[in-house]
């Protein structure tokens, strides 16, 4: 689980690396996206693969390095996830899910892991 509670394995960006379905949609997003060439294949993104290996893995190998969250969950407070932050959920943390219904789904989930304890 990510510092956000996002499920890694459930994430396609995450599974690429071992995952040949996850490595075609991944094809295909970043295809539509321009960020390879239309003559990438999916083993072509395969081969370049991790990219992301968890919050908690190597920075070289994280979807994006600059998240907010990642900076002050991990990096700043050295929390597994924000539900173990004594701020949470924080306002920013509430704002970024309202952006998305999966990170929604996230912060939910936080809270549940939180109440749990």
């Amino acid at each position: 689980m990510g510092a956000c509670g996002l499920d890694c394995d459930a994430c396609e960006i995450y599974r690429a690396a071992f995952d040949m379905e996850a490595a075609q949609a991944l094809a295909k997003w970043f295809k539509s996206m321009g960020w390879v060439g239309e003559d990438e294949t999916a083993a072509g993104v395969q081969a370049k693969a991790p990219y992301c290996m968890g919050c908690h893995g190597s920075r070289s190998a994280h979807w994006s390095d600059d998240c907010f969250i990642l900076k002050c969950c991990v990096d700043d407070k050295k929390l597994d996830h924000c539900g173990m932050c004594k701020a949470f959920p924080c306002r920013r943390l509430s704002e970024w899910s309202k952006t998305d219904a999966d990170y929604l789904a996230a912060l939910d989930k936080l809270k549940a892991i939180r109440q749990s304890k």
